[in-house]
């Protein structure tokens, strides 16, 4: 109870010497904010009903209540626009997907797992990955150095573990839970030595938070090789439930052996800046197809002059609302793509709202991009209607008509208004069709200019 209090000290003083928020004006429904202090009992509390899961000192109707409650709050604190981010990195650096033990992922088995039962869970719904280690001293053979463990994304370090010494019966020995905003969940990370992450730490993709080792009380005996315990933990209304990490990993392993851009004369939106959040809406089933179009393709390209007009976009959203930041649903889409979504919509209502490959869409040339606004809370601006809603609620040519008809509010009409001054005062074009869509200018002069994607 003591380390409790004196950390919450710690988080509430670290927490509210930071700038103070803005409240939120984007929408008509009230959002609730939550203060610096709530965010730091929010983590206190998180990391005090995890131990006392662990240790069985809590009943599992009270724990799932509290887990509830705690996992709400986290989501409140750490809106995903705000602290998530799609970028995944693979855990341990100089290793990869063929680390991983079993064949195709055959290691993660979570028939009988609880993760209410504490230390005495069944099953094992993880991924352990195994490294170069024959004398089991926790220090790599050839180099002579610690395994870094890295964290797979960015996210907030809310309950840990160490101290942990032979004898104890703590199975996954010293460990490090991390909040993932993005996709409201939890990564688990057990077995290690060092740890130098402390509760309450944002950390970003890539960062060391540990060093691997052989603690744990199965992980610790001659028979066990070195290894690192990788769990994924889902949040939903009734408690953590595991998933399988398997093809994550094998796509962040794919990403980081070989980085480079698939296209040629187009960058990458995120080194020109870290302000513009992506999420591309086509490369995950959030979207109107209702499925994953884009494949291994999750990074926001463009061509190099429509991408430093998006940063120039974002210059202006910074002086005229600070703290907030655009979110790019949309940038290059090669034509394979668009010939999928084309062949999706073909002969439906929706064939008007996608560009026939053949006459050639701006985004695939690398040269529009289709964005929102989110606020200082990272909460979206409410434009009246979703991204990608096909109707007149979303074409900006109605809008007049719609605000006298009340289909949409003043609110939705400034807010639209925001994005397309900004985006205009970068040299962007916006069309009447789509609040969300701009052309990084002239039609003619961008076919002139580039290349089609394929």
């Amino acid at each position: 109870m003591i380390i409790c209090i004196v950390l919450l000290c710690v988080l509430v003083s670290c927490s509210e010497s930071k700038k103070q928020r803005e409240p939120a004006a984007a929408s008509e429904t009230p959002i609730a904010v939550v203060s610096a202090k709530e965010e730091a009992e929010t983590i206190v509390g998180w990391h005090t009903l995890e131990q006392k899961v662990l240790v069985g000192d809590i009943t599992q109707e009270e724990a799932r209540k509290k887990f509830g409650y705690y996992d709400s709050l986290l989501a409140a604190s750490y809106p995903k626009y705000r602290m998530g981010s799609t970028k995944r990195v693979f855990p341990l650096v100089g290793y990869s997907s063929d680390d991983i033990g079993g064949k195709n992922g055959e290691g993660y088995r979570p028939g009988g797992y609880n993760w209410f039962d504490g230390n005495r869970h069944g099953g094992h719904p993880a991924q352990d990955i195994f490294v170069k280690d024959v004398n089991q001293d926790g220090i790599e053979d050839g180099t002579n150095h610690s395994i870094k463990v890295v964290s797979v994304c960015r996210g907030i370090v809310v309950s840990l573990r160490s101290g942990w010494t032979v004898g104890s019966d703590i199975r996954g020995g010293n460990y490090i839970y991390v909040y993932d905003p993005w996709q409201h969940g939890y990564y688990y990370y057990a077995h290690l030595d060092s740890i130098l992450a402390i509760i309450g730490d944002t950390v970003a993709a890539g960062q060391q938070i540990a060093t691997l080792g052989r603690s744990g009380k199965n992980a610790y005996p001659k028979r066990s090789p070195t290894h690192l315990h990788l769990m994924g933990l889902s949040a939903t209304s009734t408690g953590p439930v595991p998933k399988n990490l398997y093809n994550e990993l094998c796509e962040s392993s794919r990403r980081n052996q070989s980085p480079h851009c698939p296209f040629q004369d187009v960058v990458d939106i995120a080194t020109l800046s870290q302000e513009i959040v992506v999420d591309l809406k086509y490369s995950q089933e959030d979207n109107f197809v209702g499925e994953d179009l884009y494949g291994d393709l999750d990074v926001c390209y463009l061509r190099e002059k429509p991408a430093r007009m998006l940063v120039e976009a974002q210059r202006l959203l910074s002086e005229m609302k600070p703290g907030y930041l655009l979110v790019v649903y949309d940038c290059l889409r090669p034509r394979s793509v668009q010939r999928k979504m084309w062949n999706r919509v073909k002969g439906t209502p929706h064939q008007k709202y996608v560009a026939d490959p053949d006459r050639i869409s701006m985004h695939n040339y690398g040269a529009a991009v289709d964005v929102s606004i989110i606020d200082n809370e990272g909460h979206l601006l409410d434009m009246g209607s979703p991204f990608d809603f096909f109707g007149e609620i979303s074409q900006p040519r109605f809008e007049e008509k719609l605000l006298e008809e009340g289909a949409i509010t003043a609110t939705h009409y400034r807010n639209r208004h925001l994005l397309r001054n900004l985006m205009e005062k970068a040299g962007f074009k916006s069309i009447g069709s789509e609040w969300w869509h701009f052309n990084a200018g002239d039609k003619k002069r961008i076919r002139q200019d580039y290349t089609v994607v394929e």
